[in-house]
């Protein structure tokens, strides 16, 4: 295992208390890692992670605002044919609100370039 996972493992351990925080978080991931999807009128969105145990993190953070999500696995095709690891977001109602309050989306469905001040804006949250 390489250095980088082993950090990435070690962090996605460590589990934020405060929701401001986990919000931060879940911004942090689909900012970084994150796709959006419109078709046919409707909204998902996918984070694509080489790490399974960042892709649970995610899980778990959706969850916890009660969002449903599924972890999806796929082979990637080229260089060293790693196992990455997909986590799918249907655009519910509920789903779509909590991606706006935590920054990801913006009022009308369009993805935000960088989380707003509102979420990253407290030392805590930027640790996050």
């Amino acid at each position: 295992m390489s250095f980088s996972e082993e950090v990435r493992n070690e962090l996605a351990a460590i589990s934020p208390e405060r929701e401001c925080d986990r919000q931060a978080e879940l911004s942090a991931l689909f900012h970084s890692a994150g796709r959006w999807h419109m078709r046919a009128g409707e909204v998902s969105l996918h984070l694509d992670v080489s790490s399974s145990a960042v892709a649970r993190r995610a899980f778990s953070l959706l969850r916890s605002f009660g969002v449903d999500s599924e972890i999806r696995t796929y082979r990637r095709r080229a260089f060293d044919r790693a196992t990455r690891y997909q986590l799918h977001v249907e655009g519910t109602r509920r789903a779509l609100g909590v991606l706006k309050e935590c920054g990801i989306l913006g009022h009308g469905l369009q993805p935000l370039a960088r989380p707003p001040k509102r979420v990253v804006g407290r030392g805590c949250c930027r640790g996050a």
